[in-house]
């Protein structure tokens, strides 16, 4: 009885975040900024990242992320804009080297590899920390959100997140590696121009 009335509290929750996008935010015309444990707060009510609201220490914001669990959060975002599951895989069929069938994170590595929005490189390095540029590049991605004509790359993209409300500001620190605060604001952004 009480799992239901939190799942029913999730649900309300998640609809009502998704009004707020879609509802009240366009006619306001901005975006709130939030904390980083407000974001982190806000990616758990929706399922995106694991729920830690009872104990916020355990999203351990001013730590580096990983590719893998990166992968992972883009996917997660994704099937909320599209609102379908079928973005990942069932099973994986070990593309990359360093990445097998038993690894939790292969299934969404090989989903936005079928995708197209990751190449097929002989190694997908899951655990190395992801850089800001190509954190960047996922979230935008997970909304079909391209980078704008630059000859950079990384400043087609910071120019569009930037236009989009995406990011707060121009970075061009792009090879830092992403904090879980600034992956956590980021894609909260994201999901509020929904």
């Amino acid at each position: 009885m009480f799992m239901n009335k939190m799942k029913n509290m999730k649900l309300l929750l998640n609809i009502l975040f998704i009004l707020n996008s879609l509802i009240i935010n366009p006619f306001l015309n901005v975006l709130a900024w939030y904390s980083s444990i407000e974001s982190a707060n806000k990616l758990a009510i929706l399922w995106i990242i694991e729920d830690n609201t009872q104990n916020p220490d355990n999203y351990r914001i001013d730590e580096s992320i990983t590719r893998a669990e990166m992968a992972k959060i883009t996917i997660n975002l994704s099937i909320k804009s599209r609102f379908s599951s079928e973005l990942i895989k069932d099973k994986c069929e070990e593309k990359f080297t360093d990445l097998s069938s038993w690894n939790w994170a292969c299934k969404y590595v090989e989903s936005w590899l079928e995708k197209g929005y990751f190449s097929l490189n002989k190694e997908f390095r899951p655990n190395d920390d992801i850089t800001k540029i190509e954190a960047l590049k996922m979230i935008m991605k997970a909304r079909w959100f391209d980078k704008t004509n630059n000859s950079d790359w990384r400043v087609g993209y910071v120019e569009n997140a930037l236009k989009l409300w995406i990011i707060e500001k121009i970075f061009t620190d792009y090879d830092n590696k992403a904090t879980r605060w600034w992956i956590f604001k980021t894609s909260v952004n994201w999901v509020e121009v929904l």
